[in-house]
């Protein structure tokens, strides 16, 4: 297939899926409408309140939906499937929460997904590699000349070299120094994209069923250029220097509403500039699978502007499927995208703005200091003394029986009840009661077990989306950052992490054999893990000391109490000893075992000679 042929399938495919997504938009556009406090429909003169209960219920969920990962310094685990795997698995375990914890902002990267899947419906991450060297000079001293000829063989960039002749060993040796590179960044990296940015096959319930995935990037030219073949040796694009340099004009309704939101807090993408190299520019990024004559469809990529190919070829990551992963808030079945937060609390939102503006126009009404004056009881000069009256103002009457005050109207008691009514639905909608925002709701019961209930009770819908959270999203992250260090990660940086202990993985280990999860600590089950662990303790002793327990077992159950409490420094220290004299007893064991198949009996034990 010619380039221009395969240029043609790929726009077709995006048109059909930039056609299917305008309706998507148009539901996201208005969940975010209903965040942002949105009301068309006001009336001059009136009370324009409106209700934020999706804003406010959002931001109570994204902290409720963080500290199940933000709690713990061991997200990811990972068990072996065979004895063989222990080693790998252990290894790779502490690499990837090293990665995450330490290489990566994970605060800003949990906050805004879980911020764009409550109020968007859906969040999509794309994942990637980066990496980084720098030229370093190492010296050598007393090379020979095969050595000397063998950096030169691998085009070393040698400098300052010096020559001596050895008589003893009839030989010289060279002295001096070479350029190399070092590694000083090797990492995975996951970043939030706009949902307006990326389409995927309207057929498709999941990126792993898609045909294609296509990503929009907005870049300038000088970006590109430092990935060019033409200006760097490592570089995947070409014709760069072919792009006009033009943003596309937003066409969705998503996209237009962001970029008007973004420039009320002072940010512009269409800032105009005189430098060539900054000149933005609008590219599409294609995965997905295409015949390459074969008859069978392979996994390619795709990078273009315009009728301009910038990259084509295979698909270059490890697992040959597209880079990206993403989770609804609520599953709709068989489609990809799903349904905000807000849509959930939309009618009551609605609701609870009229009745709202009902309470402050009757408040504003009995309150504004209305008077009723019958014509001829008050003249012109006095008139305006009572409408400028200050306190100790003289007023003359002609007739004071003329004069009448506004009557006051009462507010309902219902319109009370009525709010309080919709507030409760509103929870029961969402999930977010005030008890998880801290408020001492009077509605609800207040005994402990009737608190507890209730808090079981709204910790059920945040455990199913946080679950949701980590199985559709953190996990193939995982499982993608798992694959791309065992192509591109630099081994030294990797033994620096996990140190004698790394073990670099095999493709197959990907695949499945070495099983990943994601730890989801949800609020409030620390505590009952709490109780549990102290319920052990006491039930434990007995068995230890009656041999049926092991005394590691009772250090092991500490350590983990003291990572719910918050030590995580104390409980990680009692891990490595626990782990220390496991091995130290596995060695001793093993020794015994090797020194009774010689025949030396076990130190301690006396020979029968010894013995007589």
């Amino acid at each position: 297939m010619k380039d221009d042929e395969l240029l043609i399938i790929v726009k077709q495919d995006l048109e059909n899926a930039k056609k299917a997504k305008n309706r998507i938009n148009k539901k996201i556009v208005e969940w975010r409408k209903l965040y942002n406090a949105d009301e068309d429909a006001v009336v001059q003169g009136r009370s324009q309140y409106i209700s934020k209960d999706a804003k406010k219920t959002i931001h109570w969920y994204i902290p409720n939906a963080m500290k199940p990962f933000q709690s713990t310094n061991n997200m990811v685990e990972t068990t072996p499937q065979t004895a063989d795997d222990v080693e790998r698995a252990k290894s790779q375990g502490i690499l990837l929460n090293y990665q995450f914890n330490n290489e990566f902002d994970r605060f800003d990267f949990l906050h805004q997904s879980i911020f764009i899947m409550a109020s968007e419906g859906t969040v999509i991450a794309r994942t990637g590699w980066e990496q980084e060297e720098e030229e370093v000079i190492q010296k050598f001293v007393g090379l020979s000349q095969k050595e000397m000829q063998v950096l030169i063989q691998n085009g070393t960039d040698i400098i300052d070299v010096q020559e001596e002749f050895i008589p003893s060993l009839n030989a010289k040796s060279y002295t001096g120094s070479f350029k190399t590179k070092k590694v000083i960044v090797s990492k995975p990296t996951a970043e939030v994209i706009k949902n307006e940015d990326f389409f995927i096959d309207p057929t498709a319930s999941s990126i792993d069923k898609a045909d294609f995935c296509i990503q929009k990037i907005e870049t300038t030219i000088s970006e590109l250029r430092k990935q060019d073949k033409e200006y760097n040796q490592n570089g995947i694009y070409t014709n760069v220097d072919k792009l006009i340099g033009d943003v596309e004009e937003e066409e969705s309704s998503l996209g237009a509403d962001r970029e008007t939101k973004l420039r009320s807090y002072g940010i512009d993408d269409e800032k105009e500039t005189s430098d060539p190299s900054r000149k933005r520019v609008t590219i599409y990024e294609y995965y997905g699978n295409i015949d390459d004559g074969s008859g069978i469809a392979q996994p390619i990529v795709c990078t273009f502007s315009g009728n301009t190919i910038l990259r084509l070829g295979q698909n270059p990551f490890p697992d040959k499927k597209p880079p990206f992963a993403s989770a609804p808030f609520s599953q709709q079945p068989f489609s990809f995208w799903g349904d905000a937060l807000t849509d959930f609390i939309s009618d009551v939102q609605h609701v609870k703005t009229a009745v709202m503006r009902t309470f402050i126009d009757l408040m504003a009404n009995s309150t504004n200091g209305m008077k009723h004056v019958e014509k001829g009881t008050i003249d012109a000069f006095n008139v305006k003394k009572l409408r400028e009256a200050k306190i100790g103002t003289v007023v003359e009457w002609k007739k004071l029986s003329g004069y009448h005050p506004e009557m006051k109207s009462e507010i309902p008691p219902s319109l009370l009840q009525m709010y309080e009514l919709f507030t409760s639905e509103g929870e029961n909608e969402s999930g977010i009661t005030r008890y998880n925002q801290g408020i001492d709701a009077k509605s609800l019961n207040k005994t402990a077990t009737g608190i507890t209930a209730i808090m079981n009770q709204s910790q059920m819908r945040i455990w199913e989306t946080s679950s949701r959270f980590a199985e559709n999203y953190l996990k193939p992250i995982m499982r993608k950052w798992l694959a791309y260090n065992q192509k591109w990660l630099s081994k030294e940086l990797a033994i620096r992490v996990a140190g004698d202990d790394y073990v670099s993985i095999k493709p197959d280990d990907i695949g499945g054999k070495l099983d990943l999860q994601i730890n989801v600590a949800i609020s409030g089950s620390s505590e009952q893990k709490s109780q549990h662990i102290m319920q052990l303790f006491q039930t434990s002793m007995p068995l230890v000391q009656g041999g049926i327990v092991p005394p590691d077992h009772l250090g092991k159950l500490f350590s983990k109490l003291e990572e719910l409490w918050g030590f995580k420094e104390l409980s990680s220290e009692l891990k490595k000893q626990i782990e220390t004299k496991e091995q130290q007893q596995m060695q001793q064991q093993v020794q015994q075992q090797q020194m009774q198949q010689q025949g030396v009996p076990p130190q301690g034990i006396p020979t029968p000679q010894q013995g007589m």
